[in-house]
């Protein structure tokens, strides 16, 4: 941000730039938008966003120049969180993309002694039951806030 002062600069007065800047280099202080914009441009990559709100529900931040070389994945619970987001593999494998379809000629069929074990469908006796139907129209919905309060501003543990 102190090499991009022009860009960054535009968004405040006088000399709240370089205090801000000040502020956001402090250990465990919480990050927002901008220093992910700055993020993207220092680091040379493409971070995407996924938040929990419908009408931009996923942004993406690019380098303002140069080729990005890397990829970033975070969430963003509104207002309160941003995570970090990881592929999935077992310790010290490299994840690697799964096949579009089992189909494909790059999905190879299971050994026989690989293959996929029967599972028994489930007893009804534990198979939940509705006590009540919702009005019609009406559906219950997970809560994407978080039960605590957290640093208002869009904070980003950086």
């Amino acid at each position: 941000m102190r090499k991009e002062r022009d860009f960054f600069g535009a968004m405040f007065d006088g000399d709240e730039l370089m205090a801000y800047v000040e502020r956001m280099g402090c250990q465990r202080t919480w990050g927002d938008e901008l220093t992910l914009r700055a993020a993207a441009d220092c680091f040379g990559c493409t971070i995407h966003l996924v938040t929990s709100t419908e009408s931009n529900w996923y942004l993406r931040y690019e380098p303002q120049t140069g080729t990005p070389r890397k990829n970033l994945f975070l969430t963003y619970v509104y207002p309160i969180h941003y995570d970090a987001v990881s592929p999935m593999a077992n310790s010290g494998e490299v994840a690697r993309p799964k096949p579009k379809s089992p189909y494909s000629p790059a999905a190879k069929a299971p050994s026989p002694s690989k293959a996929p074990k029967q599972v028994a469908p489930r007893p009804r006796s534990l198979t939940p039951k509705r006590t009540s139907s919702p009005a019609r129209g009406t559906q219950a919905r997970p809560s994407l806030q978080p039960s605590t309060p957290g640093k208002p501003g869009g904070p980003a543990k950086m």
